[in-house]
């Protein structure tokens, strides 16, 4: 642990000591990017804060039976004086915490945390003292960079590159064209009306969990190793099923549904599929 104690009395003009007396601020390093502070605040500035806060109350302040900014100090403590010693204790730790992290050179990530904040009381002399603890942003030795050696590289670029990158635009921006009376390869889309239906190797007569027309299919090739999406059901060897068929066949799929389906008749459970072309 490492710590280090400053009396923060910077030399500024007479108008601003008046207004924020000195603190006195221990910081302790008390984990990773994790620090104590410990702040003590003058009497001076206790009171100077009372002071000022009764002086607003009493410009302010509507009292029966006086005029607004007349009546007597002890009446005004009488009446307010709970209140103003709780407004001060929040703001004097406040405004103490912020000059702290301001004079430390503090960069603060997150609330802080002031420790049993409900304990603190003003005192009625002496200083206060209490505990904040902060995260702070770590501090990073960087390297010397002119001293570092890059070496640019050139990427060769072969015509299988070129074809690939062709190829991807063609699936972004390609548009699809029906084909008649030919046989489904792997890269077609495939319209298809799909049923699922329950348990495994299943009958028409089966129970239908789900029905989806006119759903397309993404014919998978040996790229995907045939692995496919039909109806938001992965299908393992996909592309095997269905390259080769022609339209107007209907190709049956029995499999075990995913793990992670939303449909619990689906979810691990044995299905099959009817993919109608």
């Amino acid at each position: 642990m490492t710590e280090h104690e400053h009396d923060h009395n910077h030399p500024h003009d007479a108008a601003t000591q008046e207004e924020k007396p000195p603190q006195k601020v221990t910081v302790e390093d008390i984990g990773p990017a994790r620090k104590r502070l410990t702040i003590e605040l003058p009497e001076s500035r206790i009171q100077q804060k009372i002071e000022s806060t009764y002086q607003q109350l009493r410009d302010d302040a509507v009292i029966p039976g006086f005029r607004r900014g007349r009546a007597p100090r002890r009446l005004i403590e009488r009446r307010f004086g709970t209140s103003v010693r709780s407004d001060v204790k929040g703001q004097i730790i406040s405004e103490a915490y912020a000059q702290a992290v301001e004079d430390e050179k503090l960069q603060v990530i997150g609330q802080p945390d002031i420790k049993d904040v409900d304990q603190i009381e003003l005192p009625e002399s002496g200083p206060l003292t209490f505990q904040v603890e902060v995260e702070v942003a770590p501090q990073v030795e960087l390297p010397a960079f002119e001293e570092l050696a890059v070496t640019k590289r050139t990427a060769p670029v072969t015509d299988q590159n070129v074809e690939s990158e062709i190829e991807r635009y063609r699936e972004r921006f390609g548009q699809m064209k029906p084909v008649e009376n030919a046989e489904i390869e792997e890269g077609d889309f495939v319209q298809a009306h799909v049923r699922i239906l329950a348990g495994q190797d299943a009958s028409d007569e089966a129970e239908l969990i789900e029905e989806h027309p006119d759903t397309y299919i993404l014919v998978p090739g040996e790229d995907r190793q045939h692995r496919g999406h039909v109806a938001g059901i992965v299908v393992e060897e996909l592309g095997e099923h269905l390259i080769g068929q022609q339209v107007g066949q209907t190709v049956t799929i029995s499999m075990t549904g995913p793990a992670g389906h939303e449909n619990e008749k689906i979810k691990g459970q044995p299905i099959t599929l009817k993919i109608q072309l």
